[in-house]
């Protein structure tokens, strides 16, 4: 397999070790996914094919050698947190088929392009469950506000603000907590209906009083407001703690 040998390069040839650790891991999910989704395809024709079963699967096909930065597997951490979201938060409820989207949200990102929504499709996912599943995959050079306003559009509403609780939790650098603080509160105020979905986040923010002019000119596409004011008796958000780590 082209896996194991750039694996074998890049023990030989360190200073290419990155290069080839990459190259390995692109190959590997794509050898991984042709044997999982040909014994998809064979299950589909016995009728015994399992839509939930099938996202547990692939997850750990793609995440099983991944690790979080404390040192914890990433599916039995991450992936596991944002599919018991509803178990611990009462303001989160998951359909079917947000529970299979908690277990795949991180797929097409992580998969090497492995696992694209065209794959789900053909195995007969639901149109709801990839359009959540296209949502909640943050586009090439798109900015991540712009990602959340389309996201919010989609049943991966949910899932992301699980996704977003834990990654908060998980001590972030202080530009990435306000970003998972902002979103959070955004989906929050789309979620019961504050807001319509897909509204802009920077006009949002600035009524609440979450508007910081750094985060929004780095990780949004709409013009900055100059000169902004936090409106009279509301507290900045910005100071809110993150949730308990779980």
């Amino acid at each position: 397999m082209l896996s194991s040998l750039f694996l074998k390069a890049a023990n030989y040839l360190p200073p290419m070790a990155k290069i080839f650790n990459n190259a390995a891991d692109y190959f590997e999910q794509h050898e991984k996914k042709a044997i999982l989704y040909a014994q998809f395809k064979e299950e589909i024709k016995l009728g015994t094919f399992d839509e939930m079963d099938a996202c547990q699967r692939i997850s750990y096909s793609v995440h099983g050698k991944k690790f979080r930065r404390d040192g914890r597997p990433y599916v039995e951490s991450h992936i596991k947190s944002v599919v018991d979201t509803p178990n611990r938060y009462v303001d989160i409820i998951y359909s079917p088929d947000q529970e299979k989207l908690a277990w795949v949200h991180d797929t097409p990102e992580d998969a090497r392009g492995a696992w694209r929504v065209k794959h789900f499709r053909r195995m007969g996912f639901s149109n709801e469950f990839c359009e959540g599943l296209d949502g909640h995959t943050i586009r090439p050079g798109e900015k991540y506000l712009d990602y959340i306003e389309r996201l919010s559009k989609t049943i991966a509403l949910e899932v992301k603000i699980g996704d977003n609780r834990h990654n908060w939790a998980d001590n972030p650098k202080p530009h990435k907590a306000n970003l998972y603080r902002i979103s959070s509160h955004y989906l929050l105020a789309v979620k019961y209906g504050r807001i319509a979905p897909g509204s802009s986040i920077a006009e949002w923010a600035a009524q609440e009083g979450m508007y910081d002019a750094e985060i929004f000119g780095k990780y949004s596409s709409r013009p900055i407001i100059k000169d902004y004011i936090s409106p009279r008796n509301k507290l900045h958000m910005s100071g809110i703690p993150a949730p308990i780590a779980v």
